[in-house]
């Protein structure tokens, strides 16, 4: 499942994502970049922003050797 990694999420608790799901990661932002393309609607373009900034974010964490961590509420 290409969404997997995303879906899996309990967003309630704590998760650390290492060089290989930072791969993932930026492999589905360049997927949902292509797919939010063909349309010019504010709700695409948010899409398009958001994971424009976040495959940076992830790139860094690539070249700095870090893992990305996120905490639920």
């Amino acid at each position: 499942m290409k969404y997997g990694i995303l879906l899996n999420l309990d967003p309630y608790s704590y998760c650390e994502f290492k060089s290989s799901q930072i791969q993932k990661l930026t492999l589905l932002c360049d997927d949902l970049i292509e797919k939010y393309n063909d349309e010019f609607s504010w709700q695409h373009n948010r899409v398009r922003k958001f994971c424009t900034k976040f495959k940076t974010f992830c790139l860094e964490a690539l070249e700095k050797k870090k893992h990305i961590v996120g905490s639920g509420d």
